[in-house]
């Protein structure tokens, strides 16, 4: 299992790789003592080797949406009960959305300490690079998160590795486009 949601008490999802050719997605409508699995036919393919990821997933009102290891993001406008795909254009990634339906796409390639971001401003449909990332890109984030109701991004960063910093925390006030250092260590 990469996630479990509930919307109330009794409404709920949880969702996991791929089993049988389809990632495995099941609803509870009765607080989790029955699931079914959503048809496979209510949910797009999987890419040879796609996979999600533990807690890689954001949910806002009936929308819910979850990131791939080969860059895409699933996106549920009902619940879970039937989803759409769409390509980032980054190779791999976590994303989080906001209270106004903006999303970041986040690929950090570890061994290069190098951060690529991309935004949405439809719902996850679109994906455009953002080119304002701190440093260059020539940074490892650590976390994303919108400030809720609002286009507020706070972001974590080190310039080498998680033992040794330099640690910053960084915040944009206009989804992503410029950011300004509000802390280090």
């Amino acid at each position: 299992v990469n996630f479990v949601h509930f919307w109330s008490p009794a409404k709920g999802v949880t969702m996991g790789d791929p089993r049988d050719g389809e990632f495995e997605i099941y609803l509870t409508g009765n607080g989790g003592q029955f699931w079914s699995r959503v048809p496979g036919d209510k949910i797009p393919d999987p890419l040879p080797g796609e996979f999600g990821y533990n807690n890689d997933f954001d949910v806002l009102g009936n929308t819910i949406w979850f990131g791939t290891n080969k860059g895409r993001v699933f996106r549920s406008d009902n619940a879970g009960a039937s989803w759409q795909v769409y390509d980032t254009g980054l190779p791999d990634g976590s994303l989080e959305f906001g209270d106004n339906g903006h999303g970041i796409f986040s690929y950090v390639d570890f061994s290069n300490s190098k951060t690529e971001l991309r935004i949405s401003r439809d719902r996850g449909e679109t994906w455009t690079e953002l080119n304002g990332i701190p440093e260059g890109g020539n940074i490892r984030m650590n976390s994303l998160e919108f400030v809720p109701g609002s286009n507020v991004i706070v972001m974590t960063t080190t310039n080498a590795s998680l033992l040794h910093g330099l640690f910053r925390t960084w915040i944009s006030a206009d989804d992503g486009m410029t950011w300004k250092e509000i802390d280090h260590s």
